[in-house]
């Protein structure tokens, strides 16, 4: 092969690749966060863990301290059909909010025209008596998420315990955060059939917070 045809195979090379580059930027999907403060740092640590964003584009919008009405308000306007949604609430409803309002908040995303939302289950705290509660409230939220095709229960009783969280024995620590950003990365990139089925699996071989107890 001469010096030519070498030079010629290497500028179509580049030239696919630049093709290519461009076609991924084109073909990026969308995936809006919203949520409070277990939200932080989520974003970084996906893009770090598990690349996802060279196929996706997120965006993340976090209240610390907001409670499922405002982060409803917090949909963004440009969402649509081939975008993914990940809805954080719920740790500061609990004992403010009545459950009524935050079933219709829940029941609110089921009419979006979206690919898929992911509803992240409240965390586990310290406080038995605190899980307990938690425990029957995500229980209502999973059963509105499993009515609807398109969403998908992220259950985090399922692999977050007392020894995971903060200090505050409220917000996560960092290797439970580490392991919801994982869980999320893994949630976005499948269809919802599948990640409904593993899920399920792993709720069963895992267990979950019953009672306040794991």
């Amino acid at each position: 092969m001469d010096i030519i045809e070498k030079k010629l195979i290497n500028m179509r090379n580049d030239g696919n690749n630049k093709e290519h580059s461009k076609a991924s930027k084109r073909n990026k999907h969308h995936c809006f966060m919203i949520g409070d403060s277990h939200l932080r740092y989520i974003q970084e640590i996906m893009k770090n863990e598990d690349r996802i964003n060279e196929d996706y584009t997120i965006q993340t919008d976090m209240r610390p301290g907001g409670r499922m009405q405002e982060i409803g308000n917090m949909i963004p306007k440009n969402i649509n059909q081939d975008s993914t949604l990940v809805f954080c609430g719920g740790t500061n409803d609990l004992y403010v909010t009545d459950t009524k309002i935050i079933e219709l908040e829940i029941k609110k995303l089921t009419k979006l025209e979206v690919k898929k939302v992911i509803v992240i289950g409240i965390p586990p705290q310290a406080c038995v008596n605190t899980n307990i509660n938690i425990s029957k409230l995500n229980t209502k939220i999973k059963h509105i998420c499993a009515k609807n095709q398109n969403m998908i229960f992220l259950n985090t009783q399922s692999f977050v315990k007392p020894e995971h969280l903060a200090g505050d024995g409220i917000h996560l620590g960092r290797r439970a955060k580490r392991w919801l950003a994982v869980k999320l990365s893994e949630m976005i990139k499948q269809n919802v059939m599948q990640t409904n089925h593993d899920e399920n699996n792993e709720n069963n071989d895992v267990g979950i917070w019953e009672n306040g107890k794991y």
